[in-house]
């Protein structure tokens, strides 16, 4: 058997997709195998998120950042073990509102809108004491914002979810 491409290379090597003899050359390495390049390089409707279906996911991935920053931020040393668990779940949550699609950038997407997400509540609060007139304001102000339960939910589940999506 010989390349599609280049008739005198010989190879054993078949396109995983159409069934055309490849030769290393030839081939891209896909993760469901080699592939063509006319095969190869085609965009799946996997990893194709239209518009309408990234602000569906957007929504939802802030919805579940406000929840999931309630919860977090109240967990306190809990944090460690559940943040990773509920990024997961809004993940989860994105990824069924979007029809199961995957994309790097629906991913990205998702971590920001848990980060804002969670950090929606602390900076409700925060701004209810700002501008701080007296150093007792600028305490609740700063205890409100720089709460360190809050940051930590969003260090360990915005990278679940987006391992999640990606």
């Amino acid at each position: 058997m010989f390349c599609t491409n280049h008739p005198t290379v010989e190879t054993l090597v078949t396109c995983g997709k159409c069934g055309k003899p490849i030769c290393p050359r030839c081939l891209v390495d896909t993760p469901v195998g080699q592939r063509c390049r006319e095969c190869g390089l085609q965009k799946s409707p996997l990893y194709q998120v239209p518009l309408p279906l990234l602000m569906v996911g957007i929504v939802v991935g802030v919805i579940g950042g406000i929840i999931g920053g309630m919860i977090g931020s109240r967990l306190q040393f809990f944090v460690f073990f559940l943040a990773p668990v509920i990024g997961t779940f809004v993940g989860e949550a994105v990824s069924r509102a979007i029809k199961r699609k995957h994309s790097p950038a629906l991913a990205l997407v998702t971590a920001i809108a848990i980060g804002l997400g969670a950090l929606a509540g602390p900076l409700r609060l925060a701004l209810l004491h700002f501008p701080p007139s007296d150093p007792e304001s600028l305490m609740t102000f700063s205890r409100y914002f720089f709460n360190p339960w809050a940051w930590l939910f969003i260090l360990l589940a915005a990278p679940s979810a987006y391992w999640r999506l990606r």
